[in-house]
Parts: structure tokens; sequence; C-alpha cells
């Protein structure tokens, strides 16, 4: 006998058993990656809940990695990429309606996951924009019959003075103590600036296991400042990512090799025709010239013990034998070497520069500045974290051209007409302190000056940065404007010629032949000679063209006739 209890127990576990799968989306979501970056991939396997930064520099062209995979079936097409505002509508180039979409294209084969590298233009913003603080990517796929409109992801805007500082180590850990350095990211107090507003670098720690982030064209290498390689093997950059590096030297950037180790594997590789000096003997470093470095460097008020004086601590390094070409950085003991590439210059250092006594070093910060990055001496308040540059007032902490190295002639020659960055600092100042009448704290205005003057700052490219507007820009369409030989007549010259053509038509036309007792040929004549009539403000405008060219011999054919100018005449015509 079976019971009937048994049957409900056997039903239900049966419908447990049998659960319909829910269809899958045709695909997964795009995820996007701003080049340089720390991560390169996502892992939808297990809860990937690392966050993904994305930033880029307004006026700059950036590399983007998309990740995605079809799930119904394969998919060949394009992928599109166009920036957008927070309206979620195009943005517009600068001075013009157009805005600038790249396309490349994709295959994803059924259930794989893929990557794929793309070029994006951030323009900057306009003006009288509300929202200049970021822009949104957004990616289509198009074909197959089907697509994929994912949504805009924003993407945060670096302040014109902030460029990135991408590290290549094995244990990138060792290099956090950079964040620390004043020289990257200046201490402030200010509770309305964000500390990464404020630095001058990004740093960026992408695992050198894994496929890297960087761009692999060189035009998208303009918001990096410095590549600090410490013990990577070469091949762990691509073919197109290696070329695009020396391309990024030749422009002004600034390659950072830490020694000892980092020469020997770099050595035949593609970076050995650049390098500043070859290994010569390795050993722990002598002690007098650790000191000669600490005593070169020390800041004032810095009590602590010499870097050779640590007990039962030896450094190991090289000696740098030195290339012709190569010289050796002043006040180091021949410890760092560096070499002119192009406007950009590779430097060597004979220790490491993760050791942890340099970290610990309360004067590292000052070598560190004016050694390895290159910046100018600074002159710190005796109370408080501001500074300010010795020597002149030419530049400011907000000044691009400290940061990097970068230029392009056609882009950075200075525009007489443009406010220098004090200027614009002191109108901020000025303008802060009528505002904020009520407000007694000095400190307290110069945040909010600060912070506003950051602001405006996310909407410039700062130094490298794309600009049709530049003085070798301006000059260009200059010069080509005068060898069209083309000149537009001013609104008020072709009204005039409109309204003497209009005379010469309707009222002295049918007084002349009224004189001759045909009115009717009026017509005759207005319709065979108006829209020949020749423009007397041809020769006066500057638009006649000629179609030949301008002079000819005898072996030359006859130039063809010129056509007529189309701004002034009654209607448009070219004669050929």
């Amino acid at each position: 006998m079976q019971l009937s209890g048994c049957n409900r127990s056997q039903s239900k576990t049966g419908a447990a058993k049998v659960k319909e799968k829910k269809p899958l989306p045709p695909f997964e979501p795009l995820r996007v990656f701003v080049e340089p970056n720390e991560r390169s991939s996502f892992n939808p396997g297990p809860k990937d809940s690392a966050r993904i930064v994305n930033v880029l520099k307004p006026g700059h062209w950036s590399g983007i990695l998309l990740q995605t995979q079809a799930n119904t079936k394969e998919f060949t097409g394009t992928l599109s990429s166009a920036p957008q505002n927070a309206q979620r509508r195009p943005l517009e180039l600068e001075q013009s309606p157009y805005w600038v979409s790249t396309m490349r294209r994709v295959t994803l084969p059924k259930g794989q996951q893929k990557q794929f590298e793309s070029l994006f233009f951030a323009p900057r913003p306009r003006p009288e924009s509300t929202t200049k603080a970021s822009t949104w990517i957004a990616n289509r796929l198009s074909g197959s019959g089907q697509g994929l409109q994912a949504q805009p992801e924003p993407v945060l805007h670096m302040p014109s003075y902030q460029y990135h500082m991408v590290v290549l180590a094995p244990q990138p850990a060792r290099y956090r103590y950079l964040n620390g350095l004043s020289c990257v990211r200046p201490r402030t107090n200010a509770a309305l600036i964000s500390p990464l507003d404020r630095a001058y670098y990004r740093v960026e720690f992408p695992p050198v296991d894994a496929p890297l982030a960087l761009p692999s064209h060189p035009l998208c290498w303009t918001s990096i400042a410095y590549i600090v390689w410490d013990d990577v093997l070469p091949d762990a950059l691509t073919p197109e990512q290696q070329q695009a590096m020396v391309d990024w030297l030749h422009w002004g950037g600034a390659l950072i090799v830490s020694g000892p180790d980092s020469l020997d594997k770099l050595a035949g590789s593609f970076l050995a025709d650049y390098l500043p000096a070859k290994v010569g003997s390795s050993g722990p470093l002598q002690a007098d010239k650790l000191a000669e470095l600490h005593d070169a460097w020390r800041v004032r008020g810095d009590g602590s013990e010499s870097l050779a004086a640590r007990e039962g601590r030896t450094w190991s390094g090289v000696e740098l034998v030195k290339h012709t070409e190569a010289t050796a950085v002043p006040n180091t003991a021949e410890l760092i070497v560096e070499r002119r590439i192009g406007r950009g210059r590779v430097l060597v250092t004979a220790f490491r520069l993760a050791e942890p006594e340099l970290a610990g070093w309360r004067s590292f910060d000052s070598m560190f500045n004016a050694c390895i990055l290159g910046r100018p001496p600074r002159l710190h308040a005796e109370i408080g974290d501001r500074f300010a540059y010795r020597g002149s007032r030419e530049h400011d902490a907000f000044d691009a051209r400290l940061s990097s190295g970068v230029r392009f002639f056609s882009r950075d020659v200075p525009d007489a007409n443009v406010k220098s960055r004090n200027e614009i600092t002191d109108a901020l100042d000025d303008a802060s302190a009528m505002r904020f009448q009520g407000v007694t704290d000095l400190e307290f205005q110069t945040q909010i000056a600060e912070s506003k003057l950051i602001d405006e700052l996310k909407a410039n490219a700062g130094v490298a940065g794309w600009n049709d507007f530049s003085p070798v820009a301006s000059a260009a369409r200059a010069t080509l404007r005068d060898a069209a030989g083309i000149s537009v007549p001013k609104r008020s010259f072709v009204l005039k010629m409109i309204g003497l053509y209009l005379i010469v038509v309707v009222p002295v036309n049918w007084l002349v032949f009224r004189l001759l007792g045909r009115i009717e040929w009026a017509w005759c004549w207005a319709g065979s000679n108006g829209p020949g009539w020749p423009c007397p403000s041809s020769h006066w405008c500057g638009v006649w063209s000629s179609c030949g060219p301008r002079s000819s011999t005898s072996d030359s054919p006859a130039p063809r006739p010129r056509s007529r100018c189309w701004r002034c005449s009654p209607a448009i015509r070219a004669d050929t």
C-alpha cells in the first residue's frame, strides 16, 4: 500500500530538481578601464568587489580597455565610443558643433570573454558647462543583427597640473611610500580639498604578472609623466607598448630605473640603446658615498642618523659605468646617473629606490623632488604645509609645466594673450576675499580659493594636451587662408551690393525700357541677364579664384575660366 504523503514528498522533490534556467542576455555588461590603470580585467567568476578607478585628463587622447562576452552566438561588428555630458548628450568639441566618436571592428566568440583596446578623446568642457569634473563614456556594439547600448560610464577629470606616475615592480607594495612624499602628494589639512585632487601625481601600481593596462598608441601617453622601472622583464610590455614608450621618451617622458638588478634585465632590450650606464662591479655601497648623499640633501631640522650609519645593514648596489652622453646628477656621489633622450630623460640609480631606509629618511622627499623628478627647489613655510618655489614667481603650486616634461611644439607654444597661472590665482584670491568678507580666518579663505581653482583646473588640459587654438595652429590656419587668396567681405559690403543689384534689376531696368516704349522687354532682360549679371564686387572682394595655373608657358594649356563670386552673385553658378 502506498501512502499519499510519500507522493507529495516525491512530487515536491522532483519540482525542486527541475528548475527553469533564466535566459542569458546577449552580452555581458561592458567593463571599461581607462589606461593607465592598476586593473586590466574583471573576473566575473568569483565575487570581484575591487573598485575600478577611472580617471582621465580632458583635452588628451586616452586608451580604454573594454571587456565583454557574447552569450547567445558569435558576434562580429563594430565597437564605438563617444564622450557625453552629465545629461547624456554628446560632448561637442571646443568651439565646434561636432563631436568625436571612435570606432573599431570586434569579433566575440560565443561564451568567451574578450577584451579590446580603443582610443577615446574627452574634449575640454566649455566655459558655460555646469559639469567640469567628469566625462561619461558611451559605448555601443552594433552588427550581426544584434547590438548592445551600454550604460555610460562616468570618468573623473584630473586637474591640469596632475599626471600619472606608473610603477612597474614585482613587489609594488614596497613603493607605496611614494604617496606619502610631499613632492608627489602635498600635505594639506584643508577639509574642502580632496588629497587626491591636490596631488601632483596619481601613482599607479599595475601587477606585472598580468597584461598591463598601458596604452599601445603613443598618442595616449601624454597624461603619463614618469615610469618607475624596478626588476621587471621587458616582455611585460607588448611590442606596441614598447614602441609607444620609446616615442614618449623622445617627446619628454622620464624613465626612472631602480638598480641594481634592472640594468642587467634591460640589457639587450628595446631600452638598451637609451640607458645612461652599464653595470660595473657589484657589491655593498661604500659608506662614504652614502654619507655624502645624506649630507648633501639633508633639510633643516632633520636629525636622523646618516644612511651609512645603520649597524648590521648594508646597501646592495652596483658601480655605474656611464655612457658617453650621460652625466652624474650633482650632489649624489655619482650614485645617480641620467641621460637625455630627445626632450625626455632616462635616470638610473646605483641602489634600489625601495630600500626601507630611504622611505624612513626624513630628507628623502627633498632628494626625490630635485634629483629624481627634476622639479625646482622649494622653500617651505615655518608653520603649516605651504611652500613656494625659489628664485621667481614664474611658477606656482598649480603650474602643469612642473609636473610633466612632455611637450609638443604645435600644442605648447606659450600664448602671450593668456594670463599666467599666478594672475589667475591672484584673481581668485581677490574674488574669494570679497565674497566671503564675513570670514575672518585667512586660512579658510585660502582653502575656498584653492578649492574653486582646482574645480576650474579640472576643465583644462595642462601641457601636451590637444589644442586647436594654440599660436601655431592659429598661424597655420591664417597661412592657409592667405595662400587660398580668399577673403570674406564684410556684411555691410554684401548688403550694399545686393541693394545695388536690386536697384539695377527693378527700377533702372523698368525706366530704360519704359523710355524705349518696350516695357515687356524688361522681363526678358531681367530673366536672361540676372543669373549671369557680373558681380561688380568680385574684384573688390578678392574672391576670384582661378581653376587653372597662375602662370603658363607656351607648352602649358590655357587656363580655365574663373569661377564667379558665389557670395555676392544672385545665383550660385560655376563656369567650367
